[in-house]
């Protein structure tokens, strides 16, 4: 953070916070200590899923402790959008319960352009998104199903990236839903799932359709964790350049100097995910463009506000 003060002082960028380049920014920090394997149930059978193998585990609350035996609910993309003229959640009631969704958006699924935005993902792809939605849908948990290609990552990723620890924005004092647990099943796990409920992958075909209604699976999702929590405080770097005429109306360029913080030591006993592509290369793209907004002899109409 230092280095970019640093690098924001020598391009001539004024204070992005007051007198300061810095801004607070308060952070919770959660851990799954210890957890059960995940159980799921049907009227005729039971099976356990591996932590870690077939699934993981995001703790999005600081509940020391969480236990799950609720019912599961199929809820497509677990998109609203009415923009787009699409309700994954209409007509149920998902309180108390465990959603489980697709990642990315029925715009991928179909391909069509005339559905979202198409194969470009929209913010309604993201996972974060589909979390923030089943909070506010009241779920109790959310599980996200994996696809490589849907999400453009192996499901690898999506393991090592979630053995540590999970920051957030530290949201105690803020009136906000949010859900216990948050998580992702395998694909090879999601196909043992429809088999316990009596389906198959034309479940999730169906989910691309603007007909689909999201199905009470006739399943439960039991789970004991365990879970830590720790609170700090980060800080973002600012920097702009006051507009010559519109001083008021901003305009933001942001990247990101964190990746994924520490982890397990590799062979040569490196453990920091130092992030060269997610998102130094951001940082570096974002301090050019701050440098060639200095130089121009025209100077910006409006404000331009660096963000990292």
């Amino acid at each position: 953070m230092k280095y970019l003060k640093t690098q924001f002082q020598k391009i001539g960028l004024q204070p992005g916070n007051g007198k300061s380049y810095f801004q607070a920014v308060p952070m919770m920090e959660t851990k799954i200590t210890h957890t059960t394997d995940l159980t799921v149930s049907s009227a005729n059978q039971k099976f356990d899923l591996k932590y870690l193998q077939d699934f993981v585990l995001l703790a999005q609350t600081p509940k020391p402790e969480v236990d799950l035996n609720d019912e599961v609910v199929f809820a497509g993309y677990g998109v609203v959008a009415p923009e787009y003229n699409w309700n994954d959640y209409a007509n149920i009631d998902v309180k108390n319960k465990i959603v489980l969704v697709l990642v990315n958006d029925p715009g991928y699924g179909t391909e069509d352009t005339t559905i979202f935005k198409g194969k470009a993902m929209t913010y309604y792809g993201r996972w974060t998104y589909k979390f923030e939605e089943a909070a506010r849908q009241g779920a109790k948990a959310c599980f996200v199903i994996h696809n490589t290609a849907a999400a453009s990552y192996p499901f690898s990723v999506v393991q090592t990236s979630n053995n540590g620890d999970d920051l957030y924005l530290d949201e105690r004092n803020i009136p906000k839903p949010h859900i216990d647990l948050a998580g992702w099943v395998s694909a090879d796990a999601a196909k043992k799932i429809l088999a316990a409920a009596g389906k198959d992958t034309s479940l999730i075909v169906s989910a691309n359709e603007r007909a689909f209604k999201p199905l009470d699976m006739g399943l439960k999702f039991s789970l004991k964790a365990s879970v830590s929590t720790h609170y700090s405080t980060s800080r973002n770097v600012i920097g702009k350049i006051i507009g010559t005429k519109r001083p008021n109306e901003v305009i933001i360029y942001t990247a990101h100097w964190d990746h994924l913080g520490i982890g397990i030591p590799d062979e040569r006993g490196d453990s920091i995910y130092n992030g060269a592509l997610d998102n130094a290369t951001g940082i570096a793209g974002l301090l050019e463009l701050a440098r060639n907004f200095k130089k121009l002899k025209i100077k910006p109409e409006r404000t331009i506000v660096f963000r990292l």
